[in-house]
């Protein structure tokens, strides 16, 4: 959730105590729907600006 809402991997890495982002994305990082739709929302803004 934190991931998801824009947090940076490393300030949930602490926040978890993993001793390595990578431990926190290989567990947690994966693409929602959510995060599909704001990335598709997001390329969109800056091609129309093009």
């Amino acid at each position: 959730m934190l991931i998801e809402s824009g947090q940076p991997t490393k300030t949930v890495q602490k926040r978890l105590g993993h001793s390595r982002s990578a431990i926190t994305e290989d567990r947690y990082v994966h693409l929602t729907q959510k995060m599909a739709r704001d990335a598709a929302d997001i390329f969109n803004s800056i091609a129309k600006d093009l």
